[in-house]
């Protein structure tokens, strides 16, 4: 079975020991928390001006990312990228954004972006200016969102997909290739017709 030790691991961090005899925390800012119920990493959040976080949203924490040994047991991969939250950005109550995993990287949201509550944002995804991902949006790991692009109720997009510009990704569709600017796109990767500007 290929891992991604197979062809990343002179770039990842894994760690020493397992997780199953220690606990292992990551920094928040303890001020915003008591301010506003969320959390957000000091050590690796920049946010741009007027950026609106809503209770119980996470940002900046290490993302899902696991190698194996050479017995197939799962290995933490460390997440040591960051998260950058453009100007006028929302995010909704709930969320979860994932660090970038590389040091160096990061994981990017545009200006203007509103992000409604339960979206979870794998690491390293890039959300183009001014697109909007409805509640319950699920992003996988790498997905590039294009500018102006509105992602319906509960869609989910696979790891590594980059939508266009201008997409419309309809409620509970499931996106597996990449889309072209304009696209909507509908149900089990189904395109429906392109958009008019």
């Amino acid at each position: 079975m290929g891992t991604v030790n197979d062809y990343l691991q002179s770039r990842l961090e894994f760690a020493e020991v397992s997780q199953a005899n220690h606990t292992y925390c990551e920094p928040y800012d303890k001020d915003s928390f008591q301010l506003h119920g969320s959390y957000v990493n000091p050590e690796c959040v920049v946010m741009g001006v007027d950026v609106r976080v809503l209770p119980g949203s996470h940002i900046g924490f290490k993302g899902f990312s696991w190698g194996f040994d050479e017995d197939q047991t799962p290995i933490e991969i460390r997440h040591k990228g960051g998260v950058v939250i453009s100007d006028y950005v929302e995010i909704g109550a709930g969320c979860n954004i994932a660090r970038a995993t590389l040091k160096g990287t990061n994981t990017i949201i545009g200006e203007f972006v509103k992000i409604d509550s339960l979206v979870h944002i794998a690491h390293n995804c890039v959300i183009g200016n001014r697109s909007i991902l409805t509640a319950g949006v699920i992003l996988g790991g790498n997905v590039t969102v294009g500018e102006r692009s509105w992602l319906g109720i509960n869609c989910t997009i696979m790891n590594g997909i980059k939508i266009g510009k201008n997409n419309l990704i309809a409620a509970g569709a499931n996106i597996r290739t990449d889309t072209k600017d304009n696209a909507i796109m509908y149900g089990d990767n189904m395109f429906l017709r392109f958009r008019n500007d």
